[in-house]
């Protein structure tokens, strides 16, 4: 899933991002674009669970 996460805007916040992702499912891939603020998860868990942990960790799926 390819998400823009206006709020990640350095580089603590890409480590965060990451962070809460892998917490749900430590075996997806994550990969951040952070001057375009782009996020590309592969993870076997539904988008819905993700798209909730980021919005709760303060990442709202733009």
């Amino acid at each position: 899933m390819d998400l823009v996460l206006k709020d990640m805007t350095c580089g603590g916040c890409a480590k965060a991002v990451t962070r809460i992702v892998t917490r749900i499912d430590p075996s997806a891939v994550v990969e951040i674009d952070l001057p375009t603020q782009k996020v590309a998860i592969t993870s076997q868990h539904p988008e819905a669970d993700l798209r909730l942990a980021l919005s709760r960790g303060g990442f709202p799926p733009a």
